[in-house]
Formats: C-alpha cells, structure tokens, sequence
C-alpha cells in the first residue's frame, strides 16, 4: 500500500544533495512510526546509512534533540552513568551538547552548537563505520514542546548549511491547528520537497503485531480484532497494539481448559478488544460502568433518554445487552489493571458454554432452541411458561429475557401464549414484582451475541 512511499524514499537517499526534506503525515496512530521503522529495517543499502531517529514527543529545548544525536551515535557513551574524559568530552563539546554528566540535575557544559563545523564522523571510534552518511528521522514534530519556530529553524539548518537528509513524520493537520501556522507553511513551501501521506493494510500491519506478540491459543482468531478494528473506525494501530499486550496479560489467567471452547474465546476476544479500543479512545469511561442501567430503557418514558454510552457501545459492536462478564469484572481488568484470577475463572465457569445440559436453566436452553429437538423443545418452552407465571426470577434481567422469549416464539406460532396474556400477566402482577428481591446482578448465565428474540422486547 505504501511502496511507493518506500520507492521515493529511496530515490530521496541516493540524491547527493538533495537539499529539502521529506515529510510522511498521517493521524495519530495510523502506522506513521511502524512504516518508517520497517522500512529502515530493510532497507537495501543500510550499510552506507546510518539512520538517527529523534522523537521530539515532549522535548522542551533543542538542546535536548543534541542529547538524542549523541546518544544514537555513542548509545553507551551518552548514558548518564558513562565517564565521559579527555578526548571523549572535547568531542562531546564540539556538538554544543550540554549534558549533566554527575546527574546532579544541573548542565555541566553550556556551548552553542554550529552546525557548520558538525562533524558526527569525528564520533566513531571504528573508522570504517565513519563511511556512513547519516540520515535524520524527526517524529512526532507536532507534539513537541519546543517552539514550531525553534525547531524548524534547527532542522533546517540541518538541510541547507549542513546538507544532511531529513525525513519528518508528523500529524500535519495537528500542526495547522496551531498558532504558528503560517510559520509552517512558509517553512514548509521552503524545505520540504515531497509530502506522502501514510496508508496501511491492517491486516498485515496486525500479523506484524502479533508475531511480536503471538497470542498462542489455537482456537484464537486474528478476524476478530480486525472486526473490532473496523467497527471501531478510530484507524489508530497504537490502540490496537497495546490492546494486544493488555489481551495477553489477561488472557494468561485464564484457565486453559476455557480457552479451547472456541465460541467462549471469540466473543470474549471480541467484548475485550471493542471495550479496551473504546476506553484508550476516551469514548467510554469507568462512570459509564458505574451509572449504567440496563432496566432504564424499558421504562414508560424510554423513548425520551438520551442513549446511554454503554448503550451506543452496544450498537456499534452489534452485542446484546451483556459484555458477558460482569460490569464490575471489567471495571477491574479494564481500568484498575486488577485480575483476580480465582474471581475471573469463577465467573466464566458460570457461563452457560461450560455448564452441564442438566444444570442449564430452561430460558438459556430455550435461547438456544435450534439445539432442540421437538419434544425437548416443548418441554422446556412449557417450563418456562410455567416460571413466568409464577414470578421465578432472581433478577429483573432475566425477567425480561423471558418476556422477550415469549414474544418471540408467540410471533413465530411457536407458542400458544398469547401477546395479551403475557400482557395481562405483567399488569396484573405488577404488586408482586414491586416486592420481589430483586439481586441487579448482571446476567452471567450467557451472552446473547448474534441477532435473537431479545429485539423482540
């Protein structure tokens, strides 16, 4: 998707004075950073460049983007903890780089750069490593701290007086929202040559990820992240990627013999990735855990709320009414970064995939009727039938599940239970429901994934 980008770039670094810079944009989390990094980890002539990467994420002063040089040039020897001596500290100088050498929180060395007499050969110690010619890769330029003007003027003296390569990555539409604008255009008009705007197939941006960080359960599915990916429509691969590695942590308290039950583990990879995609966003927060009510768009005046985020967050992923574990769980696992492992593999082992036939309530077999055969399903239809009409339920939940039910399979001539008795039924009862016990447990018992009578409602 992005070869000629690729192509480009390495026309670009075989000019010998080329004298502009390249800029690669794109939005926060659109794979600016990974591009960049696999194409110098490929590229075909590494051993004459040297790339200087410097992420400007942050950095107050320029002297800090002198610091970042030094360090990529001598990785040990910038180090805080290096003796820096004799020879070493005078070359040091002649950057104009001005370190706190006994980290005492003070600069031990103040002199102003010039670039002109910058000489980063001069650091090698190897002398055949001193045939490189360096390449500086600045990322991030619109969220540095240091001023546009500052840091443009700093890079374009790189370019014209010292006639360096330079390849930017930045968000450009961040850059233009700023004050300084028409400091960056003009810069912009002046220095850099070709802007490429960078795409990606997240496909194969995701296999690159999870071959960094395989997710080792054979039943796992790569789609199902993909189609939270799409859902989402946020485009950031960084939200991805750390999902991934927040999936992995989870995933690993989880006991074995519940991850080989392949429709458990696609609808838990599922709610965890939509919710963990919508918490790094800043679209869903733990408050909205907190407030929710799953009863309150029932009510008489339902159609007047306003829909609740919990409420969008199920439209969006196409979920029924339940993130399968309790809201309480995923506040845990989701924001606290807290996983009891005895809590979580208790709580999956209530899920109806693992229970016993025998131990399964009728109206969770009744949700899976296509499983049954004509007599069982009869039986079962009956025995919920009978529940309702008695006011079994431990939660207001469940009793609306069953209503659901009901409606359902009158609508379908699948029941003899009319509309207007199970009408009837809840009007007339409504004493008897005001005084239940109700437990506002959020159901455990299954999760009503694909399209059910649960619309019905």
């Amino acid at each position: 998707m992005n070869s000629h980008i690729a192509e480009n770039i390495e026309y670009y670094l075989n000019l010998k004075t080329p004298e502009y810079a390249l800029l690669l944009s794109g939005k926060w989390g659109s794979g600016k950073t990974h591009f960049i990094n696999d194409f110098i980890n490929t590229y075909s002539n590494e051993a004459e460049k040297k790339f200087i990467k410097v992420s400007l994420f942050g950095l107050k002063k320029l002297d800090s983007i002198d610091e970042q040089i030094f360090q990529n040039l001598h990785p040990i020897l910038g180090s805080k903890y290096a003796k820096l001596t004799g020879n070493i500290v005078k070359s040091a100088f002649k950057l104009g780089i001005t370190l706190d050498w006994n980290d005492d929180g003070k600069k031990d060395g103040s002199l102003s750069t010039d670039l002109q007499n910058f000489n980063p050969l001069e650091f090698f110690s190897d002398k055949e490593k001193g045939n490189k010619e360096l390449v500086f890769v600045f990322d991030d330029l619109e969220r540095t701290e240091i001023s546009l003007q500052e840091v443009l003027g700093y890079i374009n003296y790189l370019i014209e007086l010292s006639s360096f390569k330079v390849i930017l990555i930045a968000n450009e539409e961040k850059i233009l929202e700023k004050d300084s604008e028409k400091i960056y255009k003009e810069f912009k008009e002046k220095v850099i040559g070709k802007t490429f705007e960078v795409r990606h197939d997240f496909s194969t941006v995701l296999g690159s990820f999870l071959k960094d960080r395989p997710i080792e359960i054979p039943e796992f599915k790569k789609q199902i992240i993909e189609d939270v990916y799409v859902r989402a429509k946020y485009n950031n691969l960084r939200h991805i990627k750390q999902s991934i590695i927040d999936f992995k942590y989870l995933i690993d308290k989880v006991d074995r013999k519940y991850l080989s039950n392949d429709e458990f583990l696609s609808q838990f990879t599922y709610i965890f990735f939509a919710l963990s995609v919508e918490v790094k966003h800043g679209s869903l927060e733990e408050k909205d855990f907190i407030v929710y009510n799953s009863l309150l768009k029932y009510g008489q005046n339902s159609k007047k709320k306003d829909e609740s985020t919990i409420d969008a967050i199920f439209k969006k992923y196409s979920l029924d009414s339940q993130f399968l574990l309790t809201r309480g769980v995923w506040v845990k696992i989701i924001y606290k970064s807290y996983i009891d492992k005895s809590e979580l593999n208790l709580s999956i082992k209530n899920l109806s995939f693992f229970a016993e036939e025998k131990e399964r309530p009728s109206w969770v077999k009744l949700w899976h009727y296509r499983e049954l055969e004509d007599a069982e399903f009869s039986e079962t239809l009956n025995n919920v039938i009978e529940s309702f009409k008695n006011n079994s339920y431990s939660s207001p939940e469940l009793f609306l599940h069953t209503i659901a039910l009901l409606i359902f399979f009158n609508q379908n001539n699948l029941s003899d239970l009319s509309i207007s008795d199970i009408k009837s039924h809840v009007l007339n009862g409504k004493e008897v429901y005001s005084t239940l016990e109700w437990t506002h447990k959020p159901l455990t018992n299954d999760v009503l994934f694909n399209a059910s009578p649960y619309t019905q409602v």
